[in-house]
C-alpha cells in the first residue's frame, strides 16, 4: 500500500514555485484526494510527487463536458491511466457511464469514495504499532482515519481555493466566521469537558455531574487562577483514566515544551478509545480493514446521539452537520455544480 502524506499541505506550502500545483481556472478539487491517494509515493521527492499529482489532474482538466461524447471518452481514459486503482475496484460503474444513463454517475463517485476508504483503513493500520490490546489498536487506526479523512478533505479545499476567479485573483480561503468561534468555544469549553467527565467516572453519574461544574465554574474563575482550577478539577475528577494527558497538561504549563496538539490529541485519544471500547463490547475482536471501518461507522452514530443527548438545541444540530460536512462534501459538492449546469 502506498503510504499517504498526511501533512503534505505542509510539503505543498512551503514548495519551491517549480513544485506547486498547476493552478487553473476548472475546478478539480473533487479528484484530488483521489490523485493524491494513487500517486504520492514515499519514496519520490517532493518535485516529482508534485509532477505526477499535477499530471492527474491536469488530465481532468482536458476532460471538458463529461456528458458528451469527446469528454466521456477523455474522462474514461483519465480514469484508467491515473487512477488505475480505483478503475480496478470500480470498473463495472465506471464501464457503465454512457450519454444516454448519466446517473450511472453517481454509483462511480460512490464507489470511488468507498475504494478511499478502504485504501485509508488498509494505510492507516499499516502506520500504527499492533498493540496487545486490538482497542488501543482500533483506537489509534481510528485516529489516523479521522487524519486522513481531515487531511484528503484539506487538500481537496486547497486545490478548490488556489483557482482564480473570473477577476484573476487568487481564491483565499475564508476565514472562521464568529459563528464557528462561538460554536468550537462551546464544544471545547462545555462539550469536550462533559464527555471528559464521563468517560472517568463511566459508572459514577454523582461524580459525571461534580465534575461538569467543576470544569464549567473554572473557566469562570479570575483569568490568573482559570489553569490552576482546571489542573485541580483534572486531578479530582479524570485520575486515572487520563493520567497521562494530565501529567502532560501540567508538565506543559510549567513550560516543558509539549507541544499543545500533543496534549489535546491525548484527551482526545482517551474520549475515542472509550467510544471504540463500546462499538467493540465482544471479547472476540478481529483488527482489519473492514472492523476498522465498521468502528468508524458505530462510533459516528455514537457521537451524533451522545451530542443529541448532551449539547444544548441551540448547538446540536451545527455540531452535527460540522462532523458530517468532509465526508458530504466529498463529492456532492461537484454533483451540485454538475446539476446547475445542467439546469
Amino acid at each position: 500500500m502506498k503510504t499517504i502524506i498526511f501533512f503534505c499541505l505542509i510539503a505543498i506550502a512551503s514548495a519551491r514555485p517549480g513544485e506547486q500545483l498547476n493552478v487553473e481556472d476548472v475546478d478539480v478539487s473533487w479528484v484530488a484526494g483521489s490523485c493524491l491517494v494513487e500517486h504520492w509515493k514515499d519514496e519520490l521527492d517532493l518535485k516529482t510527487n508534485m509532477e505526477n499529482i499535477n499530471a492527474c489532474l491536469d488530465c481532468w482538466r482536458k476532460v471538458g463536458d463529461p456528458m458528451t461524447e469527446d469528454g466521456l471518452k477523455k474522462a474514461k481514459a483519465c480514469v484508467e491511466s491515473q487512477l488505475p486503482w480505483e478503475f480496478q475496484a470500480c470498473a463495472d460503474e465506471v464501464n457503465s457511464v454512457e450519454l444516454d444513463n448519466p446517473e450511472a454517475v453517481g454509483p462511480v463517485l460512490e464507489c470511488f469514495k468507498n475504494f478511499r476508504h478502504e485504501a485509508g483503513a488498509n494505510y492507516c493500520l499499516e502506520k500504527v504499532e499492533e498493540s496487545e490490546d486490538p482497542i488501543d489498536t482500533l483506537t489509534d487506526g481510528s485516529v489516523c482515519m479521522l487524519e486522513f479523512s481531515k487531511n484528503v478533505t484539506m487538500f481537496q479545499q486547497y486545490t478548490r481555493s488556489s483557482g482564480s476567479d473570473r477577476t484573476g485573483k487568487k481564491i483565499k480561503p475564508g476565514k472562521e466566521s464568529g459563528e464557528g468561534k462561538l460554536l468550537k468555544q462551546y464544544v471545547m469549553g462545555t462539550l469536550m469537558p462533559k464527555a471528559h467527565c464521563e468517560v472517568a467516572n463511566i459508572d459514577d453519574l454523582d461524580r459525571q455531574d461534580a465534575c461538569t461544574k467543576c470544569f464549567d465554574d473554572s473557566i469562570k474563575a479570575d483569568p490568573v487562577d482559570v489553569m490552576k482550577e482546571i489542573v485541580a478539577c483534572s486531578d479530582k475528577y479524570l485520575l486515572p483514566a487520563y493520567q497521562t494527558c494530565h501529567d502532560e497538561f501540567v508538565s506543559s504549563l510549567s513550560g516543558s515544551g509539549i507541544n499543545n496538539n500533543s496534549i489535546v490529541k491525548c484527551y482526545i485519544r482517551t474520549v475515542l478509545r472509550y467510544v471504540v471500547s463500546t462499538c467493540n463490547s465482544d471479547t472476540d475482536i478481529e483488527v482489519n480493514p473492514e472492523s476498522l471501518l465498521t468502528t468508524l461507522d458505530c462510533g459516528k452514530d455514537f457521537i451524533e446521539d451522545w451530542i443529541r443527548e448532551n449539547a444544548s438545541d441551540e448547538f446540536a444540530d451545527e455540531i452535527i452537520k460540522k462532523l458530517e460536512e468532509d465526508e458530504e462534501n466529498e463529492y456532492e459538492e461537484d454533483e451540485d455544480e454538475e446539476d446547475e449546469e445542467n439546469n
